[in-house]
């Protein structure tokens, strides 16, 4: 009845009734005619279908009046018969005459979510796996308080597996792996090591444990390698790098890995096993056509194993090749369509980026039919009715798993009718073709981006322009370095094609504009009128500010060569256009990016025009990389002297607990806290508790470090008058995903100059 649901919601708005009657009753009128014996009933004549996902719709002029008839291959082909003619109303909005036969190409279609309406989402979109629930929130362990919490978690997933069941969808748990709790390793006898049996018999025993509490589980979802997330009491260890075994290269990690879950998942349970490859680097398995031949042998089981590989061979998705692993080896494969928006999140609200060009490329690069090992597809399909990229690459892979040939331009056009309106769907969709040019030639670096391995967008990671280095310490040296390295040097003998490229990407952009404002008045909606001509000028901004921000760095550094006057000219021409398309892009609806690159390079770039000889001289005698590792550390060993001799004297300040990944300044200013995320992945809060609020009076603070990472948190400023008495922390964790932070903040009375403890890059 969800469908049918769906279908009178999606009528009311066009002033189209529905009305449910039974299958044998009289009717009389248009009617819409669901199901095999249904469709016989009504005297209407298909042919038998063979795939159970599959249906047929026929329109017929049955005594003056219109019949629809949906027969499907079972109960869930009726249904994606039924979404199918609500895709059409909405499109089309009206219900159009329909005679076709569809079966999907892509016969796994893999999305669901965390809750019930995750899954009723993803029905839409006729997912048919479902990947919904925390392995670790569910294995039953008698670890308190744990266990307890683990029963109420299974009797919640209970209910979820029950529903997806109802909605024909298989239902798996998710987990990283390998995550374990210390105390059942030291029960078990085992240790983090992959030439140890028992840790391989603990890996067996946790999945055996799940599978026993939970029949109704249809398989696991699992992704292995060095970016294992997971929360305490559990404990993340990356098996397939660490330690360094002899005899235990990746391969054979991998490999056993594979075996001993296949083991259980499938030998003694019949469940599915579902592995994604994904690891981040382009050398091992995911990427590497060789390292995959290696571990994928005849060693490795095919039955109910179904691997799933991203659709490209590396991060960032725009001038990424495909990715190379496929069809190698007879193990099925799920591809997996990723949503190419790297360059924004859902704090902002720039256009849509469209993946329907890339994914079809990849489809006919990959599709052979009946010799292709590619089954089904994986998206995230939680999205909800709204048009932004999550939803647009939902609704593209929807249809491209049903045709990998589907028209890109005809599902573009049928976005935009389904949620602009009719009257725009075709300039709209016009508008949606573009995205895909103004996002990869205004924002990626063409030379930069044909030479990377990994990621090619390396100078933007989703809404931040990073800044390399620590610019408070180093006066941004390691920052323009950086952009030398990264930016200048692989450009500086193709310039012209270079910016003739992003000067393409930013006519894209502008020409998207156009199309939204040259269609208000045509829109369904004036308020989704208004919003989408302000993501456009927010997306001709942010492809502008980057314009700028290469083509004054490219100045920068040719003035920094030339020395002429010339070039000072042209750098300062070309600072002075950034700034102004920077207050325009701070000032826009919807801004919210951050610009820690460009504000560095500005402030690096004035410096050189106010004095050129002077700011180089600045750069030369700040501290390199190593001078910050031993200022840092020199900071580091002051606060650890003050801890041992002066916390008794301190008043606590704040208890803070998260989990960092990468760059992060945490604030304290009175009893506000604030963390200003710089560089990688954002910050996770688990606790931020205020013990006393920070006087507003100078002092020292004293950081207890409790647990961190390799480099551990450091005091960036004291409280002081010049900054408002504001107490800054900094955190940076260089390794590969997120680490558990753990610290407590105090405050001394005393100045920092008379505990000599005055910070290394103040004095």
């Amino acid at each position: 009845m969800l469908a049918v649901h769906d279908l009178i919601e999606a009528g009311k708005p066009l002033g189209i009734a529905f009305s449910v009657h039974a299958p044998d009753a009289p009717f009389s009128g248009n009617r819409i005619v669901v199901g095999k014996e249904a469709v016989a009933r009504a005297g209407i004549a298909l042919e038998e279908v063979a795939n159970p996902q599959g249906f047929q719709i026929r329109t017929e002029t049955i005594d003056g009046n219109r019949t629809i008839a949906i027969a499907g291959g079972s109960i869930a082909g009726d249904v994606y018969g039924l979404y199918w003619l609500w895709d059409r109303l909405r499109v089309f909005k009206e219900i159009p005459d329909l005679n076709v036969e569809r079966d999907p190409a892509l016969e796994i279609r893999s999305g669901g979510g965390p809750s019930i309406q995750d899954m009723r989402n993803a029905l839409r979109y006729t997912v048919n796996w479902t990947t919904s629930a925390n392995t670790n929130a569910l294995v039953p362990y008698a670890l308190e308080p744990l266990a307890a919490e683990n029963v109420q978690n299974r009797l919640a997933t209970q209910e979820l597996i029950e529903y997806a069941h109802a909605l024909h969808m298989k239902f798996f748990t998710v987990a990283d792996e390998f995550s374990y709790l210390p105390s059942v390793l030291e029960d078990m006898g085992a240790s983090p090591d992959p030439s140890n049996d028992a840790l391989w018999t603990m890996l067996q025993d946790k999945y055996r444990r799940l599978l026993e509490a939970m029949p109704g589980i249809d398989g696991i979802r699992i992704r292995t390698g060095e970016h294992t997330r997971v929360v305490e009491p559990w404990k993340p260890y990356d098996v397939m790098h660490e330690p360094e075994v002899e005899g235990w290269p990746l391969e054979r990690r991998y490999q056993t890995f594979l075996q001993k879950l296949h083991e259980v998942v499938v030998g003694e349970f019949d469940k599915i096993y579902y592995h994604r490859t994904w690891v981040t680097g382009a050398t091992e398995q995911h990427s590497n056509a060789d390292v995959y031949r290696a571990i994928f042998t005849d060693a490795v089981p095919t039955e109910n194993l179904y691997l799933s590989p991203y659709l490209t061979r590396g991060d960032r998705w725009f001038y990424q090749p495909i990715n190379p692993t496929f069809n190698l080896t007879p193990h099925k494969m799920l591809v997996l369509l990723a949503a190419m928006n790297y360059h924004e999140d859902g704090s902002v609200t720039i256009f849509p980026t469209y993946p329907g060009l890339y994914f079809q490329e990849g489809f006919e690069k990959l599709w052979r039919g009946q010799k292709s090992n590619i089954v089904g597809s994986q998206f995230g399909s939680a999205a909800g009715d709204g048009w932004d990229s999550n939803d647009l690459t939902v609704y593209t892979a929807f249809r491209m798993s049903w045709d990998p040939l589907d028209d890109p331009r005809s599902v573009a056009v049928d976005f935009a009718s389904i949620h602009f309106g009719r009257d725009v769907a075709e300039t709209m969709g016009e508008a949606i073709m573009l995205s895909g040019e103004a996002y990869k030639d205004g924002l990626y670096i063409k030379p930069v981006a044909e030479a990377a391995e990994w990621n090619t967008l390396p100078h933007l990671r989703l809404t931040t322009f990073p800044v390399r280095g620590f610019p408070d310490i180093d006066r941004g040296k390691d920052h323009v370095q950086w952009l030398y390295d990264t930016m200048y040097r692989p450009c500086k003998d193709r310039i012209a094609e270079t910016l003739e490229y992003l000067d393409g990407g930013l006519t894209s952009a502008e020409r998207m504009l156009t199309l939204g404002q040259d269609s208000r008045a045509d829109f369904d909606d004036p308020e989704v009128a208004q919003r989408v001509i302000e993501s456009l000028d927010l997306t001709r901004l942010l492809v502008q500010t980057n314009n700028r921000y290469v083509r004054t760095c490219f100045a920068y550094f040719e003035y920094r060569q030339a020395r002429s006057d010339a070039a000072r000219d042209r750098l300062a021409s070309e600072c002075d256009e950034l700034q102004s398309v920077v207050d325009a892009f701070r000032a826009a609806p919807g801004f919210g990016y951050k610009l820690y690159g460009i504000e560095q390079l500005l402030k690096n770039v004035r410096a050189a025009l106010d004095d050129l000889e002077g700011a180089e001289l600045i750069l030369e005698k700040a501290p390199d990389a190593a001078g910050v590792s031993d200022a840092i550390a020199g900071q580091q060993a002051d606060n650890r002297r003050l801890v041992e001799t002066h916390l008794n004297d301190a008043v606590m300040i704040l208890y803070w607990n998260g989990r960092v990944d990468g760059k992060d300044i945490l604030s304290i200013r009175g009893d506000a806290v604030s963390i200003e995320h710089v560089a990688a992945d954002p910050i996770h809060v688990i606790e931020s508790r205020i013990e006393s609020p920070l006087p507003a009076r100078p002092g020292t603070i004293v950081i207890r470090d409790i647990r961190s990472g390799d480099i551990h948190p450091f005091v960036l400023e004291h409280p002081s008058a010049d900054n408002d008495f504001t107490a800054k922390i900094y955190m940076f964790d260089p390794g590969p995903g997120y680490a558990p932070w753990e610290l407590e903040v105090y405050f001394l009375e005393d100045a920092p100059e008379t505990l000599d403890a005055a910070l290394p890059w103040r004095r």
